[in-house]
């Protein structure tokens, strides 16, 4: 694990990938130990992003499980990925194949809302035939991922 000091805020270090050194140098500033700063580059997740998800939560009509995937797969996925703030989309099914989720990444609230609005009910046309009701949704915030490089937010 390497430590960097910035700011007064200590950054640790923990992923494999190599990091780039700036400069190396001595600083009062260092709490002991080390008695070396190293200086590199903060890769960006790192840094705080805001990202949006929306969860959408479904019943499956019986037998569906299997048309379920491949709608997603092949309909869903296309309408998602031309929307402007598109991320990425994870989808589950319960072992039975009676529930389904499935949590879109957005870049912003308002590009979910745009989606919201627009092609979500081009979605629903397609999940129609293979769902029971409405699918429900709920919006949140995303406070950490790793796949998605998103860091916690400071507190206020």
């Amino acid at each position: 694990m390497e430590e960097a000091y910035h700011d007064g805020k200590i950054f640790r270090r923990h992923w494999k990938k190599p990091s780039t050194v700036i400069q190396v140098v001595k600083m009062p500033s260092c709490p002991p130990p080390p008695k070396v700063c190293y200086v590199w580059a903060i890769p960006s997740f790192a840094k705080e992003v805001h990202v949006f998800a929306r969860i959408v939560s479904m019943r499956l009509k019986p037998n569906m499980t299997a048309e379920f995937t491949q709608t997603i797969e092949k309909r869903i996925l296309p309408i998602l990925r031309k929307q402007k703030g598109f991320r990425d989309e994870i989808t589950f099914v319960a072992p039975g194949g009676m529930e389904a989720v499935g949590i879109s990444l957005w870049d912003s609230r308002e590009q979910a809302d745009a989606y919201n609005s627009g092609g979500y009910s081009e979605v629903l046309r397609e999940l129609n035939k293979l769902v029971e009701g409405t699918p429900q949704v709920k919006t949140y915030d995303v406070a950490n991922s790793i796949a998605h490089n998103i860091a916690a937010r400071s507190a206020a």
